[in-house]
């Protein structure tokens, strides 16, 4: 039985789509050719006097400029070896050459060509502002000539609400041409008007290429997909060309960037301007971090800021004595972290703060486990979290921790981390203003969920556990040391109220030989004297002083910027000396 076939919509398919495929083709090649050649052209245009001095850095490196110029030349080379693909078969048909969509397509790298020189000339000359101005417009002449001769039609659609009063159409004759060429000029600019930022320049040419490609590929099925494949022509290797110079584009880290004071420079801007405290080409490892890898003195390659953040699961203890740790840990790292895990034993506690108090801000990203048991904990919460992906992170707290802020964004923008991770914190007793003689201690853990079930069989517990911990020097790194720690170890920060219910609870026998003390000593009194004097919960280790105003470390950002709601963290009100401050 025979078929029906439209042999007019086959052929019209096969026109549409070889060329299109053919481009595509050959823009991918133009983009391992233009990401290879940019680091190699890079000294021979420093040796050509092509560079300029980087201001916002203490050294006086050189920034090669006007390496647009290269991806401009591969762009071209690319469209040139093209056009026999759209008109190859029209060459050999006599009389049948569309000679109007060869000028068009001729007259369009005309154009580009004539940017390309002038953009050149403007950073060889120095071509003040100007006389720039003029330079697109002499650019777009080309153009608009070709599309003069061709349609010079200059009548355009009247918005609604104006057709009342000017009609349907306006032929505003001349004023067309004056206007395109303006548009020129405005394009261009805009564009040219970022030059010196990281990326952004040729960042934005890649995010309006991609919004015009998917506009073509959507009208690729209308009656006008002609237009849409010629402008498809030029667009995929545009983005081809434009992604291998966006990827010499140093990206800085905007968390660890000193963006204020970067100076714009022509050309590329190499190298980033970090903040005090960051570290790393792209300014995205923080302290804590770049003195972990030092000390682990092994050769870590790291990746990243990659494109697909991972997610970051906070584990935590929540019980009556740590409402305020909760409070800071929550609404410090909320815009961080993507799901707050607590655990404990009191479904009512959290229940009433979930709806009035400091759960109320962030209350979609918390999960609460009524479990206190460490070793089943994450099956419960994998039961309960779904799409779980092996890449995301955990980092579990089971006691007093809060940890550095910085160092939990790099564990979401960046991969191949050293695992296990522990955190070496600043010891903080009753309050920031009182440190533990031994200043720091190795608590809490954080690794990949690939991690955890591989290697830990789940166990959350294993994570914090001393042999763990002892190992880091074979597989893991501890972040912080003596002096750049990674967080606070905030022990008994509670109301003396807490603290005692927290002392006479069999939770805290293993930490204090109670035998030396007495449990009839631990009242409201004897709480608010070892606050005043400074002493730890045994009665007799003298703690140290903290410094708030010389001391970078001496507590978390967001307690000091709310520091009228946590003075109480801040400043040692049962001493009436002013020593502490």
């Amino acid at each position: 039985m025979a078929v029906d076939v439209d042999v007019d919509d086959t052929v019209i398919l096969s026109k549409m789509l070889f060329p299109l495929l053919i481009n595509f083709f050959m823009a991918v090649i133009c983009y391992i050719i233009t990401v290879r050649l940019i680091p190699r052209l890079k000294e021979k245009f420093i040796k050509a006097n092509l560079f300029g001095i980087d201001f916002s850095k203490t050294t006086s490196d050189k920034v090669p400029e006007s390496l647009g110029v290269v991806t401009g030349c591969t762009f071209l080379i690319t469209m040139f070896l093209f056009i026999p693909v759209p008109f190859g078969n029209n060459l050999l048909e006599k009389g049948t050459f569309p000679q109007d969509e060869f000028v068009k397509f001729i007259a369009a790298l005309l154009s580009i060509c004539c940017m390309l020189l002038l953009g050149f000339a403007d950073d060889v000359l120095d071509v003040p502002w100007r006389h720039k101005l003029l330079l697109p417009t002499v650019a777009s002449l080309p153009l608009l000539m070709v599309y003069y001769v061709s349609f010079n039609t200059t009548t355009i659609i009247v918005p609604k609400p104006l057709r009342d009063i000017l009609g349907t159409s306006v032929d505003i004759g001349l004023i067309y041409y004056v206007y395109m060429g303006m548009l020129a000029v405005f394009c261009t600019n805009a564009i040219n008007i970022l030059a010196g930022v990281n990326g952004l320049e040729v960042g934005q040419s890649v995010v309006i290429g991609i919004s015009i490609i998917i506009f073509n590929l959507i009208e690729l099925s209308g009656n006008l997909w002609k237009a849409h494949q010629f402008s498809l022509y030029f667009m995929m290797p545009y983005i081809a060309a434009s992604l291998a110079l966006l990827k010499h584009n140093c990206m800085c880290f905007t968390e660890g960037t000193d963006i204020k004071s970067m100076i714009v420079v022509k050309g590329i801007n190499w190298k980033c301007n970090c903040l005090p405290g960051w570290h790393g080409p792209d300014c995205g490892y923080p302290e804590v971090l770049f003195r972990a890898l030092l000390a682990s003195k092994r050769t870590v390659k790291l990746k990243g800021p990659v494109k697909f953040q991972r997610r970051l699961i906070y584990i935590f203890k929540f019980d009556k004595s740590s409402e305020t740790l909760a409070d800071i840990r929550i609404n410090a790292l909320g815009d961080i972290v993507d799901v707050f895990v607590l655990y404990g034993s009191d479904m009512t506690l959290f229940e009433n703060q979930l709806k009035t108090k400091i759960f109320k801000n962030w209350y979609q990203k918390i999960l609460y486990i009524n479990s206190t048991l460490q070793e089943k904990m994450w099956q419960m919460i994998e039961a309960q979290i779904t799409n779980i992906q092996s890449r995301d992170f955990i980092i579990f707290n089971p006691s007093n921790e809060v940890p550095d802020r910085a160092s939990l964004i790099f564990l979401k923008f960046y991969e191949n981390i050293p695992e296990p991770l522990h955190f070496r914190l600043k010891w903080s007793v009753f309050g920031f203003f009182w440190v533990h003689p031994k200043k720091t201690v190795i608590s809490g853990g954080s690794c990949t969920v690939s991690y955890l079930r591989n290697y830990l069989n789940n166990n959350l517990e294993a994570l914090i556990s001393n042999k763990t911990i002892a190992n880091l020097g074979q597989r893991g790194i501890t972040l912080g040391d003596l002096n750049h720690t990674g967080g606070w170890f905030c022990e008994y920060c509670a109301t003396p109220e807490d603290i005692i219910e927290f002392l006479t609870s069999n939770s805290s026998k293993s930490f204090i030989n109670w035998d030396t003390v007495g449990t009839n000593k631990i009242t409201r009194k004897y709480i608010e004297k070892l606050i005043e004097d400074g002493l730890y919960v045994d009665g007799k280790t003298q703690l140290e002083i903290g410094h708030r105003y010389s001391d970078n470390y001496f507590a978390p950002a967001y307690v000091i910027e709310n520091d009228f709601k946590f003075d109480f963290l801040l400043i040692n009100f049962y001493s009436q000396n002013e020593y502490y401050k």
